[in-house]
């Protein structure tokens, strides 16, 4: 609400403005949190392709794997749910959660590809 009331201050307040940049901050928030789940299904390929091509049977891979999913899909409904909000003029919009997953299913791949490997 702070940066609306500064853009106000720096443009003057026309009716209709606050939905029209909340449209537009909905719409870049729905195309990143589309860009970050595909990254994130990618990731989660990679991993359970490394546990199936493993020389030993990785069942931990495999179950870190499906947890992070369930996770992930969870916090991407509440962030939707929260973009409509925040299109609607409720609340605000917080992938953290997603960001914290994302980062230790990717954290969980470097680990098991070495450095100067292409996953």
């Amino acid at each position: 609400r702070d940066d609306l009331q500064f853009v106000w201050q720096l443009f003057g307040y026309k009716p209709g403005m606050e939905a029209k940049l909340r449209r537009q901050r909905a719409a870049l928030f729905r195309e990143y949190l589309r860009a970050l789940e595909m990254d994130f299904s990618r990731i989660c390929a990679v991993l359970r392709l490394l546990a199936v091509e493993a020389d030993r049977d990785r069942p931990d891979i495999a179950a870190s794997v499906l947890r992070a999913e369930f996770e992930f899909a969870r916090g991407m409904l509440l962030a939707r749910l929260n973009v409509l909000f925040y299109r609607l003029g409720v609340g605000n919009v917080d992938a953290v959660r997603l960001l914290r997953i994302f980062r230790s299913m990717h954290v969980e791949l470097r680990a098991l590809v070495p450095a100067g490997t292409a996953a």
